[in-house]
């Protein structure tokens, strides 16, 4: 394998994901619905055809409104593998979205077959500066810092539009379980989608994590996410009622 390859962000695998990613038109507006494809990097990217698909990774749908995001994703990292994760955040109407409480159940099995998974059902909650699962303090968030998760940021990200100043590093959760310190975002210039359209992407590094790669559109949407070894591809978007 070309050592190149398995870096998190390559030039081949930006030409690859342009020549295949054809999101929808997306709206400004803070009421939405998103799903998104997930496809798979690892072990090869170069066996991987022209659809790029052709592993895929499984999907993420979310539903964002003012003080409110469901979360539902199906996480196949393993053929054999899956991973089903909902939740229902209430957030803060912050530049971050931040979570203030959820409940969340993640389903795993050996194989893509729901009645075959056994759950982890939890209530979590910040408050103090301390991160609850099932009312047991598990976490310190930094001193002074704001936190969010790596799904309250697809609902963040159109504030770049809008010009809101984010926090200069910030906690995250990712999966909503994980503490990650230190995260920065770093506006890092613009590419072209296969039609046309003008992206921007923002990178986001911090302590736990290889850099990740958001491409906004015009209105700030986040049309993929790009990171280590997959990457979330917007595929549909509409209003909420």
């Amino acid at each position: 394998m070309n050592p190149s390859e398995r870096a998190p962000y390559s030039p081949r695998r930006s030409r690859k994901l342009l020549s295949v990613l054809n999101p929808p038109e997306t709206a400004p507006g803070n009421r939405w619905h998103a799903e998104y494809e997930i496809v798979m990097f690892w072990p090869n990217f170069a066996r991987y055809d022209e659809k790029i698909n052709s592993r895929a990774g499984g999907r993420l749908t979310l539903d964002c409104s003012p003080g409110r995001l469901k979360v539902d994703h199906l996480n196949l990292a393993h053929p054999r593998d899956a991973e089903h994760l909902t939740a229902e955040i209430r957030c803060r109407n912050d530049s971050l979205a931040s979570p203030v409480e959820w409940r969340y159940t993640s389903r795993f099995d050996k194989k893509p077959d729901p009645e075959r998974m056994t759950g982890l059902h939890e209530n979590c909650v910040i408050k103090n500066n301390l991160f609850y699962r099932e009312g047991k303090p598990v976490a310190t968030l930094s001193p002074g810092a704001a936190c969010t998760s790596d799904y309250s940021l697809f609902c963040a990200m159109p504030g770049f539009s809008k010009g809101w100043e984010f926090p200069q590093e910030f906690d995250m959760l990712e999966a909503l379980t994980t503490l990650r310190r230190g995260q920065k975002f770093h506006k890092t210039g613009t590419g072209t989608l296969s039609d046309g359209r003008v992206f921007t992407e923002v990178v986001q590094w911090g302590t736990g994590i290889l850099p990740w790669f958001w491409w906004l559109d015009s209105n700030g949407f986040p049309v993929a996410c790009i990171r280590e070894h997959h990457a979330f591809l917007l595929q549909k978007f509409g209003g909420l009622s």
